[in-house]
């Protein structure tokens, strides 16, 4: 049991780990998108209107000049990183346009980490309960 219990926490870490990455990797996806152009468009048709998205795990993608959603500080270097904004944690891609534009793309960690959390658990329960049913069988 105790080398089940080693393994199921190495497992659900490691899966954590890697949900976060991958949330990661889509922020800077999502940070290559932007351009000069397409910034345009985006700031016209906002992303919360978007229909069927959970709030928590909704993008905000703004200029550092721009105090609305998000008051981002403006001193923030570019690349990704975390920001506390109005008191809510942000995981955020901090980009320079060609214009000297500067943009974040953004997603509160809160909805992330909840993401990355139940993938872990998803990852860990069919070990669990096979953990148990060997258990049991030995009882």
């Amino acid at each position: 049991m105790v080398i089940a219990a080693i393994g199921g926490i190495v497992a659900f870490k490691t899966a954590l780990h890697e949900a976060n990455e991958l949330q990661d990797g889509q922020l800077r996806q999502i940070a290559a998108l932007v351009t000069l152009r397409s910034l345009e468009t985006m700031q016209r048709e906002t992303l919360g209107h978007v229909s069927d998205v959970d709030l928590e795990s909704k993008l905000v993608i703004q200029t550092m000049t721009e105090r609305a959603p998000l008051a981002f500080s403006a001193t923030l270097p570019n690349g990704l990183q975390n920001a506390n904004v109005d008191g809510a944690a942000w995981r955020i891609v901090v980009k320079t346009l060609d214009d000297s534009t500067r943009v974040a793309i953004g997603q509160k960690t809160a909805g992330r980490d909840e993401i990355a959390h139940n993938s872990a658990l998803a990852t860990v329960m069919p070990f669990v309960a096979l953990a148990l049913v060997l258990l049991g069988t030995l009882i």
